[in-house]
C-alpha cells in the first residue's frame, strides 16, 4: 500500500493530528492489496467480500473513527448494503477530510461543551455521509438531519447497518 504524506505548502509533511490531514486509502479499502476506486457503480458487495481484512470481532467496540469505518465498512458488505464502490469512497473522503474542522469549528462557537452539533446533510440521497458524523463520534452530542425529496428504501438498510455497529447513533438520526 502507499504511504501518503498529505501537505498544504512546501513546508513539509502535515501533522496526524492537523485538521488538514486525512488518509485517502485507508487499509480496509484495499482488496489483494489493490484499491478499487476505478470499480464505479459496482456494488461494494461483489467487490468486497465478508472475509476481507476488516476485523468483525463484537467483543471490542470501536474506539477510533478509523476502527469505526472499519466496523460500518464491513457490516454494509456483510449486509449486501445497497451502496457502490463510488458512493463508499466519496463519503468515506468527505467525511475524513471535513470531520476534524466541522467539529473543531462547531466546539469553538458552542457555549457549553455538551450542547449538540448539528450536522445537515442536504440533497443527501439515501444519507450514508451525514451518517457517518453521527456513527464516528461517541464522545460528541451529534444530531444529524438529512434533508432529500424523498428517503430511499436503502436509508433504512444503511442505517440499521451501522446502528448494528453503533447504537450509539440510534435516536441522533431524522430524515
Amino acid at each position: 500500500m502507499p504511504s501518503h504524506s498529505q501537505h498544504t505548502s512546501s513546508f513539509g509533511p502535515t501533522s496526524t493530528t492537523s485538521p488538514t490531514y486525512f488518509n485517502p486509502d485507508p487499509a480496509f479499502l484495499y482488496k489483494n492489496d489493490v484499491l478499487p476506486k476505478d470499480l464505479g457503480r459496482t456494488r461494494i458487495s461483489l467487490v468486497f467480500d465478508d472475509e476481507s481484512n476488516v476485523s468483525t470481532s463484537t467483543s471490542t467496540s470501536p474506539r477510533t473513527t478509523s476502527q469505526f469505518l472499519q466496523a460500518i465498512h464491513s457490516e454494509l458488505v456483510k449486509c449486501d448494503a445497497p451502496l457502490d464502490v463510488k458512493e463508499l469512497y466519496e463519503s468515506y473522503e468527505f467525511f475524513l477530510r471535513t470531520r476534524k474542522r466541522l467539529f473543531g469549528a462547531a466546539k469553538r462557537r458552542l457555549s457549553s461543551p455538551s450542547s449538540s452539533i448539528e450536522v445537515h446533510d442536504m440533497c443527501c440521497g439515501h444519507g450514508f455521509t451525514g451518517m457517518l458524523f453521527a456513527a464516528c463520534t461517541p464522545s460528541l452530542d451529534v444530531r444529524v438531519k438529512l434533508f432529500d425529496r424523498t428517503c430511499p428504501p436503502s436509508h433504512a438498510v444503511i442505517r440499521e447497518a451501522m446502528e448494528r455497529v453503533c447504537p450509539h447513533m440510534k435516536g441522533r438520526v431524522e430524515f
